[in-house]
């Protein structure tokens, strides 16, 4: 088995590809190799360390291409270490009760396959960037363009995530 990382994710207008790719950077940084792969163009998991998989939150849940990834995989992610991560706007504001709404995003997904560990992240509306439906949507509640990611915290997560993926096999 290789010593990489797998970061794949599911984004729809760019945020979460976006945070992925910070996680990557991340790991790099720590030492480990990694692939970062859209979920729909991940061919083999069982020849990574471990996987990392993301998601964006529409309509209070992960992405059907996600959820399709981590349902085809189910048999090789229940015997390598895996962890989650969420990307939604709910989380531009860091409350108690958006904490518990954001875990609960995480019900469909552990549902198949058991994480280690678990994150949410705020992440960036950039209205030129979405679908036509969801531009109108989202112009009709008056909100604007703004990102609200916060990318120390998306690295120290990424790092402690490697860290923990290296000492359940005995690395480091």
């Amino acid at each position: 088995m290789a010593e990489k990382i797998l970061v794949t994710y599911a984004s729809k207008s760019g945020s979460t590809a976006e945070i992925a790719v910070a996680i990557s950077e991340a790991l790099r940084e720590s030492g480990y190799e990694t692939d970062i792969i859209h979920v729909s163009k991940v061919t083999d998991v069982s020849s990574y360390r471990g996987v990392i998989i993301g998601s964006g939150i529409y309509m209070g849940r992960w992405l059907r291409s996600a959820m399709k990834f981590i349902r085809k995989n189910k048999t090789a992610l229940q015997s390598i270490p895996v962890a989650f991560f969420s990307v939604c706007l709910l989380m531009k504001e860091d409350t108690e009760e958006n904490r518990k709404t954001a875990e609960a995003y995480f019900d469909g997904p552990k549902s198949i396959v058991s994480p280690f560990e678990t994150a949410t992240f705020a992440g960036a509306l950039e209205i030129e960037r979405l679908p036509i439906l969801y531009k109108i949507i989202v112009k009709s509640q008056k909100e604007k363009s703004a990102d609200y990611r916060n990318y120390d915290n998306v690295k120290k997560w990424a790092k402690s995530v490697g860290e923990k993926i290296a000492r359940s096999v005995g690395r480091r």
